[in-house]
């Protein structure tokens, strides 16, 4: 009797250690677990610029140097905010890192779409239309002859061209384009014959 009292003792000593291991074991699990389910992809970021805007799409051209101008030249997202883009702004896209290997490629969930620099308008042809003859430079009226006898023979014709946004240095220069003919007209004018109608341009210094 004396021997079963003494394994009892000894049970009773050691089950709270027992039930004391049991339970660390029990809280540090959960605590794994949660660790776990709040951990996130990684978003990934990488700049652009735009091709085209329709509708919800964006067509853009991933920058040099970027991951996913490696993958791919071009790359279809979702404009899912109605930002008001236009061809060649500069974009930043924020996602979830999965493109799609479709071409173009497409962009799985967009997180964010900022725009880094505006697009730079076209200003080759800011100047008015001009052309130098003799010396002299002679600009646009916008108005057309309304000369009704016409000599048969161009006076002139222009045969060189600069940039839309200067000024011709020499004669029969432009910034308009070349071969088109023109004849004297009067009070400081020559006509200069454009898509099959005779406009005026005055001299201007």
């Amino acid at each position: 009797m004396e021997k079963y009292k003494r394994v009892l003792l000894a049970f009773m000593v050691c089950f709270p250690l027992v039930l004391t291991a049991c339970g660390k074991s029990e809280t540090e699990d959960p605590v794994a677990l949660s660790d776990s389910a709040d951990q996130t992809l990684m978003a990934v970021t990488f700049q652009a610029v735009v091709l085209e805007v329709k509708d919800e799409m964006i067509l853009a051209e991933p920058a040099e140097g970027s991951a996913e101008c490696l993958s791919a030249d071009k790359i279809y997202l979702h404009n899912k905010e109605g930002m008001e883009l236009e061809a060649g702004d500069k974009i930043e896209i924020e996602y979830d890192g999965n493109l799609m290997e479709t071409y173009p490629a497409q962009i799985g969930e967009v997180y964010s779409i900022v725009i880094v620099e505006k697009a730079k308008n076209d200003t080759r042809h800011d100047k008015i239309p001009a052309v130098m003859v003799n010396g002299k430079l002679y600009c646009d009226t916008g108005k057309e002859s309304t000369a009704d006898a016409r000599c048969g023979m161009m006076d002139g014709q222009i045969t060189s061209s600069v940039d839309g946004d200067r000024w011709p240095a020499k004669d029969g220069e432009s910034n308009f384009g070349t071969g088109f003919g023109y004849q004297y007209g009067e009070n400081d004018t020559i006509e200069i014959f454009i898509n099959e109608k005779w406009m005026v341009f005055e001299q201007k210094r």
